[in-house]
């Protein structure tokens, strides 16, 4: 599995999973470097997007995954990316939330 950074080319594909975005969020999560795109073998198979809160905590707005590719270590791998990534920007801490009764809590209580 590989990350990258969302790029301008990605967004028919993100915007088809995320309902939430609107062209000038999309632009933004590209020019920002907020956003990124999960692949599997040169295909995107999720997406997740951040921002920094009290300037300070990047929170983790949304992450996602295909259905035919959850359950296969593909969530897991996608957050270690990204508190990496967090970490070489300078990051002491990162924060996300979920629901209570959410299906994939347990990939957040990894970290």
């Amino acid at each position: 599995m590989k990350v990258s950074y969302m790029e301008k080319q990605d967004k028919a594909f993100v915007m088809s999973i995320d309902k939430h975005v609107n062209d000038t969020g999309y632009d933004k999560r590209v020019y920002t470097k907020t956003g990124y795109v999960m692949w599997e073998k040169n295909v995107p198979i999720g997406l997740m997007h951040y921002s920094v809160i009290w300037n300070n905590l990047p929170f983790l707005n949304f992450i996602f995954i295909i259905e035919k590719y959850r359950n296969k270590g593909f969530a897991s791998q996608s957050l270690a990316f990204w508190e990496e990534d967090m970490k070489q920007q300078g990051y002491k801490m990162v924060l996300l939330s979920t629901q209570v009764d959410e299906e994939a809590q347990n990939i957040y209580r990894l970290f």
